[in-house]
C-alpha cells in the first residue's frame, strides 16, 4: 500500500514538473518568437535585455522593449563604432554631447531623404538595384541647371537663392499622373585618392550591365550627417540634385528589357575617406555618421574596396596635389616631401601617446597645411574597420591595385562574380584596364629611399593586421 501511494506521488510531481517545464519552454519559445518577429525597421530600432526571471517560483518577467528614436539609434550606432575603433568610453562621455548634435542633425536629414526616396523594404523586389515608382519627375532642365552651376558653388553648396526656384521645378510640376522609376546606387566604390579607383570605375563602366551615373563621384553623402539643412525646402532639393545624377542609369534600367539585372553605383572616395576641406570640422564621431546614415539607406550594397601600396600611394598623392606646391617643393618635390613627412610621422607617434590610433589617424589626416593628409589615407585598416561596423564581411569585396594592374582579367571576374553579373570578355578587360595606363604619370624625382624607408616602417603594423583580418598586404623588404 505504502509502496502504491509513493508511486503516485512519485507520478504526480512528475507530471507537475512536466507541465512546469513545457509551460516555461513554450514562454520562452513564444518571447524569443516575438522578438525574432519583430520588423526591425530602418527609423524603429528595438532592444531587448537577456529574458530573466524573479524570485518568485515558475513567474516569468520578460523586460519590455524599448523603442529607440532614429536619432537615439544612430547615437548609439556612432557610440558603438567609435568603441570599435578602439575611443575610449571616457572619450564618448566627453564628446556626448557632439554624438548627439551629429546623430539629430542626421535623424533629420534622413527623415527628410525617406519623404522623398522609399525606405529600403520599399524598394522593388524585382530589381537588382534599389528602385522604385515616383511621382516626382526631376526636369532635364534642372538636371542641367544643377551640372551646371553646381561646380561653380564651394562644397556643392546650393544657393538659398535658388531653393524656392528649384523646389518649385522638382515638386509643384504637374507630373500628370506619370510614374518615374528611380534609382539609387548598388554598389559603393568609396577607395581612397591615387589608389586607382578612376580606372576600375572606367572599366566597370563599360560593362553591358552597369549603367554609369552622370557623376562619378557626386560627393554627396559626407555633407549629410554634419551639415543640416537651412530648411525643409532646401533638404529636398539636396536630396533632387543626387537623384539627378542616376537620371541617366535609372533611365537606361527602365527602358531595357534586361533592366532589373542592371545595376549602377557610386564611386565618391569621401565616403570612406574625406579628402576635401568640407569648411566644418571633422572628427572621429563623424566619421563614425556617414557609413551609419549611408548603411540605413542602402544596407544591402554591395562595397568594393581598392587598396594600393600605401608608401607609393602617399608620394602620387602629394604630387598630384601641385597647385599647392610652394617653391620650396617646386625645386626639390622629393626632400619636401621627406621633410613634412617625417613632421606627420613624429606627430602621428605623439599623438598615439595620448589617445586611440583611430582618433590620431583622423586628426592628422584633417591637418592639411602640415600635408598629413597624405599619412592617414593610407591606414586601410581604420577606415575598412569603421565601415564593417555597419555591414557584414560578405558585402565586401577586397582588391589590391598591384594585382588589377597586373590581372586585370581575374581581377574584373572576381568582381562580375561578386555582382552576379556576366563576366567581361578578355579582349574587354584587357583594353578596359589598359585604357589609363599611360594618364597621371609623373616626371618628378622618384621618391627618396630614406623616405619609402620612414613610410615601411610606418605602415608595417597596419598591414600586418590588414592582412590577419582580410589576408592582404604588401611585402616590404628592407635594404640594409
Amino acid at each position: 500500500m505504502r509502496s502504491s501511494i509513493k508511486q503516485l506521488f512519485l507520478a504526480l510531481a512528475i507530471a507537475v514538473a512536466t507541465i512546469v517545464c513545457v509551460t516555461y519552454k513554450f514562454g520562452n519559445t513564444r518571447a524569443t518568437s516575438v522578438l525574432n518577429n519583430q520588423e526591425n525597421t530602418i527609423d524603429q530600432v528595438y532592444l531587448h535585455s537577456n529574458l530573466t526571471t524573479t524570485t518568485t517560483p515558475n513567474v516569468l518577467q520578460i523586460q519590455p522593449l524599448v523603442r529607440l528614436s532614429l536619432e537615439e539609434s544612430i547615437s548609439e550606432d556612432m557610440k558603438r563604432c567609435s568603441l570599435a575603433m578602439g575611443i575610449s568610453p571616457n572619450v564618448l562621455e566627453q564628446n556626448k554631447h557632439n554624438i548627439a548634435s551629429i546623430a539629430k542633425k542626421a535623424a533629420v536629414s534622413l527623415e527628410t531623404f525617406w519623404e522623398i526616396v522609399p525606405k529600403p523594404k520599399d524598394y522593388l523586389s524585382d530589381y537588382k538595384n534599389p528602385c522604385w515608382y515616383s511621382n516626382v519627375t526631376i526636369s532635364t532642365n534642372v538636371s542641367k541647371f544643377l551640372k551646371a552651376k553646381f561646380p561653380a558653388y564651394h562644397n556643392n553648396t546650393i544657393p538659398q537663392s535658388d531653393v524656392l526656384w528649384l523646389h518649385k521645378e522638382l515638386f509643384e510640376t504637374q507630373t500628370q499622373g506619370n510614374q518615374t522609376l528611380q534609382c539609387l546606387p548598388y554598389f559603393l566604390l568609396p577607395g581612397v585618392l591615387k589608389s586607382g579607383t578612376t580606372t576600375l570605375h572606367s572599366a566597370l563602366s563599360q560593362h553591358p550591365q552597369i549603367m554609369k551615373p552622370e557623376n562619378k563621384e557626386p560627393q554627396w553623402w559626407y555633407k549629410l550627417p554634419v551639415s543640416p539643412p537651412a530648411s525643409k525646402k532646401y533638404m529636398e532639393v539636396f536630396v533632387a540634385r543626387y537623384l539627378s545624377a542616376y537620371l541617366s542609369p535609372s533611365s537606361k534600367i527602365n527602358s531595357r528589357k534586361d533592366g532589373s539585372s542592371l545595376i549602377t553605383y557610386d564611386a565618391s572616395q569621401t565616403m570612406m575617406v574625406n579628402v576635401h576641406d568640407s569648411g566644418f570640422h571633422i572628427n572621429h564621431e563623424d566619421y563614425c555618421a556617414f557609413p551609419a546614415v549611408i548603411s540605413r539607406v542602402l544596407p544591402q550594397a554591395k562595397i568594393i574596396v581598392l587598396m594600393r601600396d600605401p608608401v607609393p600611394r602617399a608620394y602620387s598623392h602629394y604630387l598630384y596635389l601641385s597647385n599647392k606646391w610652394p617653391l620650396e617643393k617646386k625645386r626639390d618635390p622629393a626632400l619636401y616631401f621627406e621633410k613634412h613627412i617625417q613632421k606627420a610621422v613624429n606627430k602621428f607617434q605623439q599623438c598615439v601617446r595620448n589617445i586611440s590610433i583611430y582618433e590620431c589617424v583622423n586628426k592628422v589626416r584633417t591637418d592639411y597645411k602640415e600635408l598629413s593628409v597624405w599619412l592617414g589615407s593610407g591606414v586601410y585598416y581604420i577606415h575598412i574597420q569603421k565601415w564593417m561596423q555597419f555591414w557584414p564581411k560578405e558585402q565586401f569585396i577586397l582588391l589590391k591595385t598591384e594585382e588589377m594592374v597586373l590581372q586585370p582579367v581575374s581581377t574584373l571576374r572576381k568582381i562580375t562574380d561578386f555582382f552576379s553579373l556576366d563576366p567581361f570578355s578578355e579582349k574587354t578587360a584587357v583594353s578596359a584596364m589598359t585604357a589609363r595606363k599611360n594618364v597621371n604619370k609623373s616626371n618628378h624625382k622618384q621618391m627618396l629611399p630614406s623616405t619609402k624607408k620612414l613610410l615601411q616602417s610606418f605602415y608595417q603594423p597596419f598591414n600586418k593586421k590588414l592582412e590577419e583580418l582580410f589576408g592582404i598586404n604588401w611585402k616590404y623588404v628592407y635594404d640594409h
